[in-house]
């Protein structure tokens, strides 16, 4: 783990059910959209850079400790919210629950011992529009990795609609080596 890795797992004892460190994102999706790729695109990431899926415990001496945890399924990354029936019949009150849902999202706290650093929910409103929520925790990213996810996730989206694997450069080094 990093020191500011170890520094989040102390304020989260600290500030039980916090969402404090939740690094929301919210996307309107506009057009055809390959659910499948998107989740497929979802977990190469996660995959790829180790904060997504790197748990931190306590160990027997009382210290943080980082272990990886397994790379979940596309089912189980991205929630998906069936929203049509709501936003055909009135769109202003559809309006109002994607709202709550958005609020509802980035205040649920990550439970840093267990869960990935990352959760995805796509409230889907008709076969052309849908909203994204993307939540990450601040242990396993920053405004500049903010960048860097989004460029990834776009890249990777794209190559799954077209049956591909996304053509990134190997990481010359993983964050836990970086720490160390």
């Amino acid at each position: 783990l990093s020191y500011g890795q170890r520094r989040l797992w102390a304020l989260a004892h600290l500030e039980a059910d916090s969402a404090t460190y939740n690094m929301p994102l919210v996307l309107r999706l506009q057009g055809p959209l390959n659910v499948a790729a998107l989740g497929q695109a979802l977990v190469a990431i996660v995959a790829r850079h180790e904060p997504l899926h790197t748990a931190i415990r306590e160990g027997d001496n009382g210290q943080p400790y980082g272990q990886l945890l397994p790379i979940p399924d596309p089912h189980t990354i991205l929630k998906i919210t069936d929203l049509q029936a709501a936003y055909a019949k009135d769109p202003i009150a559809c309006g109002r629950t994607i709202n709550e849902l958005i609020h509802q999202e980035a205040a649920r706290p990550f439970d840093l011992a267990n869960d990935l650093s990352l959760r995805g929910q796509l409230l889907t409103l008709d076969t052309e529009s849908a909203v994204l929520l993307l939540t990450m925790h601040h242990q396993a990213g920053d405004g500049v990795s903010l960048e860097v996810f989004a460029r990834e996730l776009n890249s990777a989206y794209l190559a799954y609609c077209h049956q591909q694997t996304p053509e990134w450069a190997p990481l010359p080094i993983q964050y836990s080596d970086w720490a160390a």
